[in-house]
């Protein structure tokens, strides 16, 4: 069951980096300044996420 959790971190992170790297810097050329701060907000929240994942399976794999 957790490595189901391992996969899912690595999700989030590989998802939360192309977020903040590649879709916010799209978004700014383009001029959709609403669209790149929701962007960028969600790349944080998948790192976030991706980091509250990696102390779950910190503490609870041991």
């Amino acid at each position: 069951m957790f490595h189901s959790f391992k996969y899912l971190a690595i999700a989030f992170f590989a998802s939360g980096l192309l977020l903040l790297m590649i879709d916010s810097k799209i978004y700014n050329v383009s001029g959709f300044l609403r669209e790149k701060k929701t962007a960028s907000i969600m790349g944080w929240v998948h790192l976030g996420l991706c980091l509250l994942n990696m102390i779950f399976l910190h503490f609870f794999t041991k």
